[in-house]
């Protein structure tokens, strides 16, 4: 845990006003991982006085955070946690046309017990979202382990299908204002939606043929229910597996990786090669999408691996978690875990992507008296 004297000192602002501009310029934030949420509930003192350990930081969750407390099936006891310590919620923003841009944004505090009441009013646009996740999250799964599914063909399919049902929902939704702004605003705007989604549309359309080609070429059955297992296939071919990499010491330990693989690999750049490229949106990644495809990739190659990865869906369902959490850690000043092998593979993956997000790993010895 980094010591309070070696943190800069902020001025409090007025963070109403310091919403609407997007700036946060608080106190040092910290994302705390799931399972210090889960300590703290065990133990309400570690957050005694309103801070964690006593420490003055802006403790920072995300909808991530959100969606692991409604999993847990026990929402209060989590929620009083962010109460206490007056957690405020990060979003990524988005623009005018409601595209991501990148930024995030520390909203002022609200009540988490308000905040969570809004994030469970998801709408059917949420639901259709919430079908692309899962469908995307089952194809990983099934090129990972051995168990039957549906075949890659299927999975292409669902994707466009619901790609295709988000448009129309959105463009249902927009057709509610038509009688409320003029029919010349009305008609950019459509026209804006259906150029946006044919754009969209377009990029989809190339990256599934292309993904489709790449895995026909390399002997995968597209129409196949059977599961690939495809980690197991990776270490056999490359004689690589977890043992190797774990031994692997920092410094510059994902370039230590990439050399393992250099002469086998049919990248060309080792930002090909953990999926940083520009090459996969036609734009320049945003560091949030640079963490969850290098976290992945490091899952997929076996260093510091998430434990069942490939071999139980709701273990890469979680794997998945912990990457999002560590999308949104990488725009705070701090972030803490218990998990030791979640810390190293997060700095890993910070010192890589010069991410100057500070990561430790914490323990506790509490005695109960």
């Amino acid at each position: 845990m980094p010591a309070l004297k070696n943190t800069p000192k902020f001025q409090n602002l007025d963070f109403c006003q310091l919403y609407f501009n997007k700036i946060y310029n608080g106190k040092p934030t910290v994302y705390l991982d799931q399972n210090i949420l889960d300590k703290i509930v065990s133990y309400p003192s570690l957050v005694e006085g309103g801070s964690f350990l006593g420490y003055d930081y802006q403790v920072i969750y995300s909808n991530e955070t959100l969606n692991e407390i409604e999993r847990s099936g026990e929402p209060d006891k989590f929620l009083q946690v962010l109460e206490n310590l007056k957690a405020r919620r990060m979003i990524f923003e988005v623009d005018q046309n409601f595209k991501i841009t990148g930024a995030v944004i520390i909203n002022p505090y609200i009540n988490p017990l308000i905040v969570y009441k809004e994030y469970l009013s998801r709408d059917f646009i949420d639901e259709i979202a919430s079908k692309m996740i899962i469908n995307n999250m089952e194809f990983i799964f099934s090129l990972f382990s051995n168990e039957s599914s549906n075949s890659i063909v299927d999975y292409a399919n669902e994707s466009r299908e619901n790609f295709n049902s988000l448009h129309e929902q959105t463009l249902e939704i927009f057709k509610s204002v038509e009688g409320e702004i003029s029919e010349a605003d009305y008609q950019f705007l459509e026209e804006i939606i259906k150029r946006d989604f044919k754009e969209q549309s377009s990029h989809l359309d190339a990256v599934q043929n292309s993904m489709l080609e790449n895995m026909s070429n390399t002997g995968i059955d597209l129409n196949s229910n059977n599961g690939h297992n495809g980690i197991r296939k990776l270490e056999d071919v490359t004689k690589i597996d977890g043992k190797i990499l774990n031994n692997i010491k920092s410094p510059k330990i994902l370039e230590k990786i990439y050399e393992k693989y250099a002469d086998i690999s049919n990248t060309s750049h080792i930002s090909d090669f953990y999926l940083v490229s520009n090459k996969i949106y036609g734009r320049n990644l945003y560091k949030f999408e640079k963490v969850m495809n290098v976290y992945m990739m490091l899952n997929i190659l076996g260093y510091k691996r998430d434990k069942g990865f490939q071999k139980k869906y709701r273990r890469l369902v979680s794997a998945n978690s912990d990457g999002q959490h560590l999308a949104y850690a990488c725009y705070c000043n701090y972030f803490l875990s218990e998990d030791k092998a979640f810390t190293e593979k997060a700095k890993a993956i910070f010192e890589f992507l010069n991410i100057d997000t500070c990561v430790d790993h914490i323990t506790f010895t509490i005695n109960n008296v």
